[in-house]
């Protein structure tokens, strides 16, 4: 019974988040409109909110399974972005260009950067927002990662990390670690499982 109710809840929020794809859609797939609907989808509260958001991003994401979890506040910046089966995102995440891996876990204030060259000063006496340069890049986190409240990720993370609430990752982890601190260090290497 419980399963069947949590489809009927999956199909709502695809149905109410349809009306924002079909504008999304309109737009010719433009990258302002598609974070302004997730901005404004994000204020919807509970649960009923995050069927909606999953609802919207089934439909826009490169991948988005209906057993995600997208709390309130929380918003992705671009379509290349892969959520994977049973991740949570906790409130007020903002999230770019990622590969979320499966079961993964974001904590309230979670920023996942495109990359750490985004931007870049190239001329001097030139304003900063007239000038080029700088790259979008895909981040990876690893699955049965855990992000710690208002970490900065802007590098990947290895398979079942955990990252101190925050932290600020500006290089690749390798898997099972801990990392905290800012820039993020290893703190402790978790015993690798027998397979």
């Amino acid at each position: 019974m419980r399963a069947r109710l949590k489809q009927v809840f999956q199909l709502f929020g695809l149905l109410a988040a349809l009306p924002f794809f079909i504008l999304y859609r309109l737009s010719g797939k433009n990258n302002f409109f598609f974070v302004g609907i997730g901005q404004m989808l994000s204020l919807i509260p509970d649960k009923v909110g995050s069927f909606v958001r999953v609802g919207f991003y089934r439909m826009t994401l490169k991948r988005c399974p209906a057993t995600a979890y997208i709390g309130f506040g929380s918003y992705f910046s671009k379509t290349e972005t892969e959520v994977g089966e049973g991740v949570y995102i906790s409130a007020h995440c903002l999230i770019g260009n990622v590969i979320l891996k499966e079961h993964v876990g974001l904590s309230p204030g979670v920023q996942i950067l495109s990359g750490k060259h985004q931007h870049s000063i190239s001329e001097i006496g030139k304003p900063f927002l007239q000038q080029k340069g700088g790259g979008f890049q895909q981040i990876v986190i690893g699955e049965n990662s855990w992000i710690g409240q208002n970490a900065i990720v802007m590098a990947n993370i290895g398979r079942q990390n955990m990252i101190g609430a925050g932290s600020v990752v500006v290089r690749d982890s390798g898997d099972y670690e801990v990392l905290g601190g800012n820039p993020a260090k290893v703190i402790k290497r978790l015993d690798v499982p027998i397979t």
